[in-house]
């Protein structure tokens, strides 16, 4: 328990390693033996402290005057940093105190509230019993002056008889009237109590929540839903909050190496597919799971990993988005995309180069089957000359000199075909090492960028 001062407080209300504090305000030079008995039994959920009558600034930020004191007020600190501050409003009872401490940690000053107003209806209640009770003896004492009178004066028994059954009429109105009121505030008390144990639900799960991302567990993947995901997302113990959406039942081994792995960058959940609202939350299909998303602030849309799923390619894409963000992602989804088309041109040039030495074996056999077709043409003229015109010299030339020049033409054609081939095989190998080297140049300057990144 902590002496308040205009020195201490600041630091005494904004520490947050636990979620409520209470403070007596007191005349008193010294601490109640019934605070120091508070403070003992209830330290592990609450810190005390204790203000004094001379600390003015204390009790004007607390709105306080010297006639209300002693006031035990308490102030809880939610997930998101909001403050509430509880004025205790009961008598100075130990049990009644530990009970108002426990209603402020747990639901806050609405919870107190509402555990006020149903003691207020209970009271209320038993205030209308009261009356009940009272119209009835009312009825009873005047039964009996009935009697009484009917003894006196005979002459008035039924104008006394009227009014009592008219007076017992008014009682039993009476009486409907007030247990339907009695009725409808135990119906509002059961939804207000219905309503109190669903919130307290919740802040359970929450609760659960902070404790599993900042507890001694907190390397652990933790089991979303839709209850606890805002405070999953909203919690900022770590920059990034890495989501896996699938259709396991358990948090796969994979998920959990990750989450242990990077500790102290990411917190790591893990959403099952039943949960439609957090899928259209997300803008994700059943059939794209699994998916992995990793996000940085609620206002921006997260990065959505695309990669196989391996350690240590996850990995990379989270140690990414931590050093340099979206433009080191992309960076990085660049230079993969780049190495890929890499390996494509490379495949492409194999493949052109298969084909221009398949282009060339069948230029060279069909120049080699012309030349021989040629030669054959050649040696049937000369076999035919020779036969036909033995003695005729000068026609014998003209048929030589004409197949000669034929041979000549089919071996230029053939060497100028050959030479063709050779002049598209070089132009296509330029080409493709030109792309080659644009994209090896395009790669090495997205690595210089992803570096300084």
């Amino acid at each position: 328990m902590l002496l308040l001062t205009s020195e201490n407080e600041a630091g005494w209300f904004g520490g947050r390693a636990k979620p409520l504090k209470a403070i007596l305000f007191t005349k008193k030079m010294e601490t109640p033996n019934l605070w120091l008995r508070l403070a003992e039994a209830y330290d592990a959920r609450c810190d005390f402290g204790e203000v004094r009558l001379a600390e003015e600034a204390l009790m004007r930020k607390f709105d306080l005057t010297s006639e209300v004191l002693p006031k035990i007020v308490a102030v809880r600190t939610s997930g998101d940093g909001t403050q509430q501050t509880i004025f205790y409003e009961g008598p100075n009872d130990f049990d009644k105190i530990c009970e108002f401490l426990r209603d402020s940690a747990d639901g806050g000053r609405e919870l107190v509230e509402l555990k006020r107003q149903v003691e207020e209806l209970t009271r209320e209640t038993r205030g209308l019993k009261v009356e009940i009770a009272q119209e009835r003896e009312t009825t009873k004492a005047a039964r009996a002056e009935s009697a009484r009178m009917k003894l006196s004066q005979v002459g008035q028994v039924e104008a006394v008889r009227k009014k009592l059954e008219i007076d017992l009429q008014q009682a039993r109105a009476n009486e409907s009237t007030v247990k339907e009121r009695l009725e409808a505030e135990v119906l509002d008390l059961q939804e207000k109590l219905e309503a109190v144990n669903k919130d307290h639900f919740v802040l359970t799960k929450e609760v659960g929540m902070l404790k599993g991302m900042q507890g001694a567990s907190a390397s652990a993947a933790l089991m979303l839903e839709p209850e606890t995901l805002d405070t999953f997302l909203d919690n900022t113990s770590r920059p990034l909050k890495a989501v896996l959406i699938t259709k396991k039942e358990e948090i796969p081994e994979l998920w959990q190496e990750l989450a242990e792995l990077h500790t102290t960058l990411c917190s790591f959940g893990m959403v099952r597919h039943v949960h439609e609202s957090i899928l259209q939350n997300f803008s994700v299909r059943v059939e794209t799971l699994p998916r992995i998303l990793l996000i940085g602030s609620r206002s921006a849309p997260p990065f959505v990993y695309e990669g196989p799923l391996k350690l240590e390619n996850i990995s990379t894409f989270i140690n990414d988005a931590v050093q340099g963000g979206s433009a080191c992602v992309e960076l990085r989804k660049q230079l993969e995309g780049s190495k890929g088309e890499t390996v494509t041109l490379r495949r492409e040039l194999a493949e052109s180069k298969r084909a221009m030495q398949v282009q060339k074996d069948q230029a060279e056999l069909a120049r080699r089957e012309q030349v021989g077709a040629l030669e054959s043409t050649v040696k049937s003229l000369q076999s035919q000359l020779k036969a036909a015109c033995a003695g005729a010299g000068n026609e014998m030339q003209r048929v030589r000199t004409d197949a000669d020049a034929r041979v000549r033409a089919a071996e230029a054609m053939a060497e100028e075909l050959s030479a063709e081939l050779v002049r598209e095989r070089q132009a296509t190998q330029d080409k493709i090492l030109a792309a080659v080297s644009r994209k090896e140049q395009q790669l090495q300057v997205d690595g210089e960028k992803l570096q300084q990144a």
